[in-house]
């Protein structure tokens, strides 16, 4: 063996060790968040499992804003049902919300109906996050979201959603395409 190869096996070695490491916590964070959904015996308690995903995400060091579930009725009434973690530097506690549908019918739901199993959306520049967080207000009558955007000052916001028979699972973040 030439001293080049055997002077990268120690690399090579803590580089595997590393990414072990990795896949460990990954695992470690994901059995958290599937016993904080299995602990759960109503649905208000998507607060706590939407908190415990946002914690283990921070605890991986990937930053996320937020995680939300969305609950979709679209039968009769067409509203989301959504239970919103802590939104990271803006509001420390999980909170749940009723929204109308409107705003998401010709994205999320859209790629939802469609069967999509992913979803993901991208805002870029301040000017547009501004805009879209005032219209997410107005509906939902309160200034959460143009708070988060005067405090954060966001050039890019992405969504990633995970669907499900019902909804979905999503996180936001500044860029998240990584991810998927």
């Amino acid at each position: 063996m030439s001293p080049e190869i055997n002077n990268n096996l120690p690399n090579e070695k803590d580089s595997r060790i590393a990414q072990l490491e990795q896949a460990l916590a990954l695992e470690a964070a994901l059995e958290r968040v599937r016993a904080a959904s299995m602990a759960m015996h109503k649905t208000e308690e998507l607060s706590n499992v939407v908190t415990v995903l946002f914690n283990q995400f921070e605890a991986l060091d990937i930053e996320i804003i937020m995680a939300f579930v969305g609950i979709y009725h679209h039968i009769e009434e067409k509203y989301v049902d959504q239970w919103f973690s802590p939104i990271k530097g803006v509001r420390a506690q999980a909170f749940y919300i009723k929204l109308p549908s409107e705003p998401w019918e010709n994205t999320t739901i859209k790629d939802w109906k469609a069967g999509k199993e992913m979803s993901f959306e991208s805002i870029h520049g301040a000017k547009a996050i501004k805009a879209y967080a005032k219209e997410i207000d107005a509906i939902a009558n309160w200034s959460l979201f143009s708070d988060m955007q005067k405090k954060l000052a966001l050039t890019t916001i992405e969504q990633t959603e995970a669907n499900h028979q019902y909804g979905n699972l999503s996180i936001v973040g500044r860029v998240l395409n990584r991810l998927i």
